[in-house]
């Protein structure tokens, strides 16, 4: 996000999984449900709400976890990253990434979730190995989260200890990753 020069814009990341039914396309598109890009007026009289991909313009809208995405979401997300890379001009205009632990394509060809999207997704993949099989991320992670832990608490730096460093390393991170690993420096 930073080193896209996209610093000053806004970085919002949503959990797919906390959308009720019905929601999630009036929560990523807005009131007007991600029916046109490019034509969007941005009233504030209660007829267009801007929804966080307009929070997002200009910056980065995260989507974690795509593939509980509703139908009628992926569609419409599809519509908007088909109209960017024919090289529209849209409103908003934020990059938009996907994250899931899925294989997008099984899904499509089961019929649970969208075959165009699952092509469009997958044609900017970025692969991003478990944790446990990037060992030479796991200290500069953890230094990272107790730095952030120090600065919350107002209190002298925290460090960690060459056993605890072992611990860390030897953990395997089989369920959530990154996240496993920043529960483990909280402990």
């Amino acid at each position: 996000h930073e080193s896209a020069g996209r610093s000053e814009a806004a970085f919002i990341v949503v959990d797919c999984r906390r959308f009720g039914p019905g929601e999630a396309t009036k929560t990523i598109f807005g009131s007007a449900g991600g029916a046109d890009f490019t034509n969007w007026t941005g009233r504030s009289d209660g007829r267009q709400a801007p929804g966080t991909l307009h929070l997002a313009d200009r910056g980065t809208l995260v989507l974690q976890r795509i593939e509980n995405l509703e139908p009628a979401a992926q569609v419409a997300l599809d519509a908007y990253l088909r109209a960017q890379a024919q090289g529209a001009e849209v409103f908003p205009a934020a990059r938009v990434i996907a994250t899931t632990r899925e294989d997008l394509s099984a899904l499509a060809r089961a019929g649970a979730f969208s075959a165009s999207l699952a092509e469009r997704l997958l044609s900017g993949r970025l692969p991003m190995p478990a944790l446990r099989e990037r060992n030479r991320d796991i200290l500069p992670l953890a230094h990272l989260f107790l730095d952030e832990i120090g600065r919350q608490g107002q209190g002298p730096a925290l460090k960690l200890t060459a056993a605890a460093e072992r611990a860390l390393l030897s953990a395997s991170y089989r369920h959530h990753n990154v996240v496993e690993l920043r529960e483990a420096v909280e402990f």
